[in-house]
This record gives C-alpha cells, sequence and structure tokens, in this order.
C-alpha cells in the first residue's frame, strides 16, 4: 500500500486568452496518489519443463487537492476532488432523430439537425434543467483519461532445448475522446470504413448509431466540444513481446568450431485486445499541430541467431 501526497508543484493556470498573454508559474498545484501494487512470481518445474510467471497489478486513486485557490482549470483538464486528465464537456442522450424530435427538445446551443447529438440540459442558473443548454451550466465531469489499473504479465519456459518467453501489459479503467484525426473528415478530408459502417442516415434513423451524420461543413457541426458520445473505453490488453528459440544440443555441436547455437523468432506489439475502433491505438494522442501524422503501434517480427565460437 502507497500513499504520496504532493505539495508546490509547478503550475501555470489557465487564463483567458483576451489578456494576449499567460500566468507565469508559481508553486501552487497540489495531488494526491494513493493505492496498492501487487506483485505475484511462481517458478516450477515438471521433469524437464520448466516455467515461470511473473505478474504484477496495480490500482492507484489520483486527485487534485489544490489549484493556485481556484476549483477549475477546463483548459488543463484540472478539478479539486477529481483525477487528473479530466474529460469536461457535454452528456447526451443519443441523436436527433427529425424536425419534430429537435423542436421538443430541450434548445441546443449550435444548429441542430436531424443526426446530431443531443446535448442534454442537467443544470440551469438556478441549479436545475432550464430547457436551454448552455456551457456554463450543462457540462460535467463525463470521463478520465488517467488509468487507475494497470497489469502486466510474464512467462518463460523452456523444454529439451526449445525456450519462450511471452510479455503481457495493460490498463484500465480510464477512456478516451474519438477526435482530431479519428473524425470523419478531419484527415485531410478523408473517412474511414467504420464512419460510413456506423454512420446515421435518413434512411436508417438510429438514435443510438455509433457515428452521427456526415457532414463535410464542420463548421455547422460541434466537431472540437467534449461529449460523452465521442468517449470511448480505452481499456487494453497487449500482447506486448513473444519468443520462441531453439538451442541446438551440445551433442550436435560437438565436432564443430561452435560452442552454442541458438535460432528464435520474436514478434512485438502482436496484438492488443480492446474496444476501441480498429486501427487506432488507445494509447495513442490523436490531436495537436497542422496535419501531422498518426500511427498506432507497430508489429514487428524479427528471425534471429545467436552463436558463440
Amino acid at each position: 500500500y502507497y500513499y504520496k501526497r504532493t505539495e508546490n508543484i509547478l503550475y501555470s493556470l489557465s487564463v483567458s486568452g483576451v489578456l494576449g498573454m499567460s500566468v507565469g508559474e508559481q508553486n501552487a498545484g497540489e495531488v494526491e496518489n494513493k493505492g496498492f501494487e501487487f506483485e505475484l512470481n511462481h517458478k516450477n518445474a515438471i521433469g524437464t519443463f520448466n516455467y515461470s510467471l511473473f505478474s504484477n497489478f496495480s490500482v492507484n486513486q489520483n486527485k487534485v487537492l489544490d489549484l493556485a485557490g481556484v476549483e477549475q482549470d477546463i483548459g488543463k483538464g484540472l478539478f479539486i476532488g477529481e483525477s487528473m486528465q479530466s474529460i469536461y464537456g457535454f452528456k447526451t442522450d443519443g441523436l436527433f432523430m427529425d424536425a419534430e424530435d429537435i423542436a421538443t427538445y430541450p434548445t441546443q446551443n449550435y444548429t441542430a439537425k436531424p443526426g446530431f447529438p443531443r446535448f442534454r440540459d442537467i443544470s440551469g442558473p438556478n441549479g436545475v434543467p432550464d430547457g436551454i443548454i448552455t456551457a456554463a451550466d450543462d457540462r460535467t465531469i463525463i470521463g478520465n483519461m488517467f488509468p487507475k489499473y494497470s497489469f502486466g504479465l510474464g512467462i518463460t519456459a523452456d523444454y529439451k532445448g526449445f525456450d519462450f518467453y511471452v510479455q503481457l501489459q495493460g490498463q484500465a479503467g480510464l477512456k478516451k475522446l474519438i477526435q482530431g484525426k479519428e473524425q470523419a473528415f478531419n484527415n485531410n478530408g478523408n473517412i474511414q470504413q467504420w464512419h460510413v459502417d456506423n454512420r446515421w442516415t435518413e434512411e436508417n434513423p438510429d438514435r443510438y448509431a455509433k457515428y452521427p451524420r456526415l457532414e463535410m461543413a464542420l463548421h455547422e457541426y460541434p466537431w472540437d466540444v467534449n461529449l460523452d458520445f465521442w468517449t470511448r473505453n480505452a481499456s487494453f490488453l497487449r500482447i506486448k513481446t513473444l519468443q520462441l528459440g531453439y538451442n541446438l544440443s551440445p551433442d550436435l555441436l560437438g565436432r564443430t568450431f561452435i560452442n552454442h547455437l541458438r535460432v528464435f523468432v520474436s514478434g512485438e506489439n502482436l496484438k492488443s485486445f480492446d474496444s476501441y475502433y480498429r486501427g487506432w491505438d488507445p494509447e495513442m494522442t490523436t490531436t495537436g499541430g497542422y496535419d501531422p501524422s498518426y500511427y498506432p503501434v507497430t508489429r514487428m517480427w524479427s528471425l534471429g541467431l545467436n552463436v558463440q565460437f
């Protein structure tokens, strides 16, 4: 079990761009981390078969305690009493079905169309829903990108000259926003197959379609607004490394000038088990910069030979 309280963290408070300048850093941040770390190792032999298991699991609760006397810094995703990297935005209730649906639902703070997300009215100036969506009253924390769970597993084995190793690694208890290049037409006007297959259409007006109606005119749609509609479970378990090798018997090498020879095949980032969209890695960041390129982790196979004379 551990408990860590960090005080006087260098922190620059976010301020309105109207000022034309930023605020200098100050020793004002305070963060708390507490949780558990577990490690379990096991080694055994069954005849000539040897194996080992190495596992770790951690649970971490992260909380922001102080921010230079303010309650929140929305631009940095920091809120007193909440985890770092919190996602602040609107809750939604599916997609608009038609014009009547738009007319009878709380007034949106953007030009709504059938197939666009329905922002939920969760509060108003008096603390109760007022039928009008505003950024001041209707935004709330809709998730966080700080993992609560981290885990890993390593397995080694050997049998009659063969050796095996696999490493698994993962995180859980966090969310990510589908944004930037992951959204249709944001990638130099391109779209992906899942955008098309899961979109809302007039022919198939599904209130809970996984993607809204496709719009080329991005200014007509709240693309850059944080919505729970865009959040995805970013938990994953990845086969990070896998290796299979074979050591030639000393008897076979006895009449040669080679003392040891091992051949092996190795794989890196072979498979990720997650509920993210195919082609996108839940660990990736897809925002920032003009016309950047984003690549998921590369799957790589290697064939090797170790020789000792």
